[in-house]
Order: C-alpha cells, then structure tokens, then sequence
C-alpha cells in the first residue's frame, strides 16, 4: 500500500490518520559522523517522531559545481547516509534545503563563491548601492538560476526518499524566513528585477497611467518611469505606500513559488513549508511584539502555492506571565494567513537559546511545548534539540555552537530535556487524538492587516501606527481578553467574505482612524443581520488614502468624534480608570454610556443597537497596566453577553481547550513565579509556579 500524507481538516493526515509532528532540530553537518546514530538514538528516546535539519548549499556545494551528498569530501557531508539512519531507527525527516539558512552559518548558508563570482544578485539600496555582500536579490534571474541549479542536484535525493515513496521525508522548507534581514534593517530590494516587479504591479492594478495619477495626484508619463518609495510615509502619499507594501508582499510570494515550482519539478509532493520570524530579543525576554508585521509579509504566499504550510519561529526566551499572550496571538495570525484545512507549525521553538545567557529552564520550554500546542498547532520542532561545532568554513559567529541545547555537544543531557521527554511520553499516547482536535475559541478578533504592512515605512506617522497597535492590541486588548478569560481566533477583515463573517456571533476589532470604504461596511452590515462587535480605540472617519470616509460612523448613528489628551475615564457606577493614547468621545443618540471622560463628562464608551445587532464602541485605549482593565474588558464584552466560559480551575489560572467529536484536552497554565492552588474534579490540587497541566477526557 502507497503512503500518504494529507493536508485536510487543518491535520497532517498520514495513512488515513491525524498526525502530530514532533521534531527536534540537529545539525548533522556539526555532529561528527560517527556520533549521528547516538544523536539521533537520543531523539528517539525523548520521543521525538521527526528529526530535522538544515541542508546548507555552502556545506554540499562548497565550490561551484563539485557537489558532496555522500561524505567523498567530508563524513559529515553524507546526506545520503543520514536518511538512511533515520528510515533505520523509524524518525521521520523534515529537510530544509534553503537556499537561504541562516542558522548561524557562513552567507546564510549559501556558498561563499555566489556572491563573490555573481556580484550583480547582491540586493541593491534605493541609491543604487550594495546593501551587504551577503544579502542577495532573490528575484534576480542570475540568482534564480543558480537556486535551480542547487535544486537539481539536492532535490532528487529528498524526493527519492520522500515518505511518499516508501522513503522518510515528511515535509520540506523552502528558504528560511524569507524577508527577515529585509525588515530588520528596513531595507526592500530596489535591483532592476523588483524595480520592475513593482511598476508591474501598478500597471496590473491601475490599467492605465492616467488612473494612477488620478489616484496620486502625482504627473508621471509612463508606468516605467515611477520608482519605489523611499520608505518615508506621509498622510499626502499613502496610497503609493500601501501599494508598494502590497507588491513587496507579491514580490515574496513570487518568490516563494519560484521555489515551489523547482522543487515540484524535481518530484517534491510532500507538504512543503515556509519559515515565519516572530520574536525580537529584548533582554531576558524575548518578545513576539513584530510578529503580526512579519506575518502579513506572507499573506500572499497561498495565492500561489494553495497548501503552503507555514510555520512560526517561538523564541522568547524566558516565557512567563509576562509574554504568554505572544505565542496565542501568533499561532491566531499564522492560522488566519493559511488556507482552511492546512494545519499550521511552530518551524522552531525554542528548546535551547543561541547564547548562553540569559539561561534556559525546564519551565520555559514545558511552557512553550503546550502553549503552542494548546493555540491549535499541529506541529512542533524543536529547535536546538542538539549543540554541536561549526566547521571553520561554516562558522558565521564562532565554532562553538552549544545553543543551551538539551543534548549538548557532547551528547550530555540538559535539564530542560525532560519537559521534552515528558511531552514526547504523552504524544506516544495521544497522537492521533490530538491531532484530530481544534482549539476552542469564544469570539473572533478581526484584524484589519494594513495597520501591520509598515515593515518599509520610515517617519513619525509610521512609528506612530506601529506604537499604538501594538501597545494597545498586542499588549492592550488582544492580551486582555486572554487574561479575561477568553481564547479567540482570527480573521482577516479584508478577505473574510461577509457571509463567513456573519457566522461568527462576537466579534472584536482594533481600529485606528483610518480603514476602507468596502470594511468600514463589511462591520456595518456585520452588526446589522444580527453580530455583536466590540470596536476598541478609533473608529475609522478616513479610507486607505487618508481622506474623509464615515461609512461606519453613520452606520452607527454617530454625529461627530472629538479627541482629546484625556486618559481618566469614569465607567459607569463610579469607578475612574487610567487609559492610554488619545481619547475619542462620541456624539450619538439612543446610545448607553459606559464610560465618560473625568474632565469633561463626555461619553468615551457607548453601547449601540443597530439593526438586529450590537455595538460596544470604546474610544479609549485599553492597555494591561493595572489589573482593573482586565475588569474593563469583561465588562464590555458581559455588556455583550459574552461572559467567560465556567469550570475555571482557579483564578489566574488560564484555560484553553482543543475538542473533536469524541474527546476533549484542557491546557491549564500557571505562568506566574508562585505556585497555584487549583480545584479538578472537586479535588484540590498544586499546580507548581510557571507550569501546566494537560487534562484529557471524553465527551
């Protein structure tokens, strides 16, 4: 019987069942040969089903055209051997061939000679100059020749010994988060290729050059005169700026099937991946902050590669109280840019940390294994799994390459192995059961993905947009309805029909001042056929172009918006709050007052009947500075009728449940530094301080 793997109901289904990939990342190409077999006995025992790695091209390919997959030049050049050891002791393989790595490799994984033989793929700044030699233009013809020519020789191996065809390989990456140096260093690709790429895109969208202009009220002669923004937005110029966002988010996802095409091409048909960078180091904790920005970046991918599975990169450091929200709202984000029924990964959580400092617990990585798991993942690889040393000619930072890895270089066990190996226990078990499982979510967050496009954007209107979205979603309302007791999914506001957005009975939105006609009425007739929206912070009186557009304004009956600097508030009943950025308050009839601004009385927070629905419209920023905003929200979202779901555990204790027909799994988490009295069953129990538990039962 031939092997299969599918991608339905949001599940790897392999042979006609539900499958939860665990992996663990380990560096064959820093292990010396003759310890791969104990490495890879070891994940086995931990209870790994999958090993990882990547496949860097500088390593196979380390002058052009003299390729090594068998170990003739090096041992720890055998690929080839390294499958077979793997489809010996049963793990499957989840390769990632680049042609970008990262990884902390020499070129980011690709040949040194590339860059120094090809000088023309180097990415080019917007005057014309080098940005880094080692940074190409992935869109570069010359480049893409040489991606293919890579292809051509790594990809025969993979699809050989895919699972497909009797073989191991589960999945394959393509490149390794794609755009991450681009927007960390705020730099496109301004080469002749994107160049043209983007006035294509214009011409596509606008037809004619007249029309364009028109919409710019710029003067240009011909498309192929106008060149990319400089990055510096201003309210006079957006739309060329939301234009050239969208076009770099094409430019990737062009990409992106550039890749997929070779790779099918050369018999690739098992699930292929693409890699998400989420968190930023701060200091001790790391943070997830620009992950719903990185995440648009790839919104368009499945536009051409429908079944791309995409998998984020969780690296926090210590994960605490503190960031818990940044793993549920980026496993939400992921899921709501991936195509129904394709499951969604965690490409690398953290199970070890580049540096050696700050240090790494059983704690952080128990945590992160079941609070990914609990969002509504169905994959997990673990990244490091194993340290190792970084041949001389790899070594982008050093030799050493320990990564806190639970198995160090030496094959030694780490502590925070056994968070993995007690994890992997209950996988054997529970497998397929949990695979078949989807998180249970109270409301939907609809999120309007402009407010994130700004990876590019330069000035203080940009760093405006990005401040307050994520000091008052990211860390304001999105973390508060979780510590309300809520869990949500996502949807993307923008391409979420009317009638999959009708379905969904309570609805939350982040707005700022600005949103199209076309959503501006979606949340209108959302509200009118029978939905209960909560809309916090702006409401919307301009389009994309920054001008005049009060659709949802006078769909909701509001008369006039006056803000203020005015950040004390008086709910209802007394009780006087601190808020955060600018305050709105509304003229509008026939509305309840919630809440009133302290200084002037005037109503910040109305509740509104249109049409069979309702609307909670907040016009001041809620963040998590004290405890009483959590009490905000539950207000807000009672006013509703939307209540937190019963059977808490314990107060402070937060709950997410993954159900099927058959059975049910409740993830209970304490993520704070004291232990946690909690009550199952009538039975009083400890739960232990940064910690949780797994609770299985049938229905």
């Amino acid at each position: 019987m031939k092997n299969t793997i599918e991608l339905k109901r949001g599940e790897f289904v392999v042979n006609g069942k539900p499958f939860f990939i665990f992996s663990g990342e380990i560096h064959y190409f820093r292990i010396p040969r003759r310890d791969w077999e104990d490495r890879i006995k070891k994940a086995k025992d931990a209870g790994l089903n999958t090993f990882s790695s990547y496949i860097p091209w500088i390593w196979h390919e380390p002058k052009e055209g003299h390729f090594d997959f068998t170990g003739r030049t090096r041992p720890e050049r055998d690929l080839v051997g390294l499958i077979e050891l793997l489809q010996k002791h049963g793990l499957y393989f989840f390769c990632r061939p680049g042609p970008v790595t990262h990884g902390e490799i020499t070129g980011h994984g690709q040949p040194i000679w590339l860059n120094q033989k090809y000088p023309e793929i180097r990415l080019k700044k917007n005057d014309g100059s080098v940005f880094d030699p080692t940074i190409v233009s992935q869109m570069d013809p010359v480049y893409l020749k040489k991606v293919e020519k890579w292809y051509s020789k790594v990809m025969p191996i993979i699809a050989k010994n895919q699972f497909t065809k009797g073989g191991n390989v589960i999945a394959v990456q393509l490149d390794n988060e794609i755009s991450m140096i681009n927007w960390l260093s705020k730099q496109f690709d301004y080469g002749e290729t994107a160049t043209k790429m983007y006035r294509d895109y214009l011409k596509e969208k606008y037809k004619t050059v007249e029309r364009l202009n028109k919409e710019y009220g710029s003067s240009n002669i011909s498309f192929d005169e106008i060149d990319q923004p400089d990055g510096f937005v201003k309210e006079s110029e957006m739309m060329r700026y939301w234009d050239w966002a969208n076009s770099c988010r094409r430019y990737y996802a062009l990409f992106y099937k550039r890749l997929a095409d070779m790779a099918k091409r050369s018999g690739i048909n098992v699930p292929l991946v693409a890699n998400i960078a989420h968190f930023y180091d701060y200091s001790t904790c790391g943070r997830g902050i620009h992950g719903m920005m990185t995440t648009s970046m790839f919104r368009d991918f499945r536009n051409y590669v429908p079944d791309v599975v995409f998998g984020g990169a969780y690296q926090m450091r210590r994960l605490d109280y503190e960031n818990f929200h940044d793993v549920a709202i980026l496993s939400e984000t992921v899921k709501m840019i991936t195509r129904p029924g394709v499951p969604s990964i965690v490409v690398e959580l953290q199970s070890g940390i580049m540096n050696d400092r700050p240090k790494l617990y059983p704690s952080d990585v128990d945590l992160n294994l079941k609070t990914s798991t609990a969002h509504g993942l169905n994959g997990i690889n673990c990244y490091m799994f194993c340290g190792g040393t970084s041949p001389k000619e790899l070594a982008q930072r050093s030799t050493y390459h320990e990564w806190q890895a639970p198995i160090s270089a030496e094959g030694h066990e780490r502590l925070h192995l056994q968070p993995i190996k007690d994890f992997g226990e209950f996988l054997k078990k529970n497998n397929s059961s949990l695979a078949a499982t989807k998180k249970v979510h109270d409301l939907s967050v609809g999120v309007y993905m402009p407010y994130y496009m700004t990876e590019y954007f330069r000035g203080p209107l940009a760093d405006n947009i990005a401040s307050v979205r994520d000091g008052l979603f990211f860390d304001g309302i999105g973390r508060l309805l979780l510590l309300a007791g809520f869990n949500f999914n996502m949807l993307d506001l923008e391409r979420t029909s009317q009638s999959e957005l009708d379905k969904t009975k309570y609805l939350c939105v982040f707005g700022l001042d600005f949103m199209e006609k076309a959503v501006q009425l979606k949340l209108a007739a959302y509200v009118k056929q029978g939905g209960k929206l909560l809309l916090c912070y702006q409401v919307p009186d301009k389009d994309l172009s920054f001008k005049k557009e009060t659709a949802l304004m006078r769909s909701f009956g509001i008369e006039k918006i006056e803000k203020s600097c005015e950040n004390l508030i008086v709910l209802a009943g007394g009780k006087d709050c601190l808020t955060a950025g600018e305050t709105s308050t509304f003229r509008i009839k026939g509305a309840k007052v919630i809440a009133r601004t302290l200084g002037t009385g005037k109503p910040c927070i109305v509740k509104k009947r249109s049409g069979k629905g309702e609307v909670i419209i907040a016009g001041a920023g809620i963040p998590h500075a004290f405890d009483y905003h959590i009490d905000i929200v539950k207000r807000l979202c009672a006013e509703l009728g939307l209540n937190p779901p019963s059977g808490a555990l314990a107060p402070d204790i937060l709950t997410v449940k993954r159900a099927s027909e058959k059975e049910e799994y409740t993830f209970a988490f304490n993520y704070h530094d004291l232990p946690k009295v909690i009550e199952i069953n009538g039975l009083r129990a400890a739960l232990k301080n940064r910690s949780a538990l797994i609770i299985k039962s049938e229905k």
